[in-house]
């Protein structure tokens, strides 16, 4: 299944600003997470660069917001992929 991930503007500098990836059918949404955070900790190595702030699971929970095809599906990490579904993902940050 072909799925297209558009990424958080902090994460743009190690993977680009958007992604599209196959998955194998019956993947969930935690699973692709999974998958893409352990990228952004290769690319931040190859950069030299801490990622860990970039990754979208922290223990298990989601770090940031993800929308599937703009909205946040029900039971979020288990929900299972679709062909051409769309992720976006933001991350919240403070400042002033």
């Amino acid at each position: 299944m072909k799925i297209k991930i558009n990424y958080d503007y902090s994460q743009q500098a190690l993977l680009g600003k958007e992604a599209n990836v196959e998955v194998a059918e019956n993947t969930t949404l935690g699973e692709l997470l999974a998958q893409i955070d352990a990228r952004v900790i290769e690319a931040g190595k190859e950069k030299n660069i801490d990622a860990s702030g970039l990754c979208m699971l922290r223990d298990g929970e989601l770090g940031c917001i993800v929308a599937v095809n703009k909205k946040p599906p029900e039971d979020l990490l288990k929900y299972k992929l679709q062909d051409g579904d769309e992720i976006d993902v933001v991350f919240g940050f403070c400042g002033g």
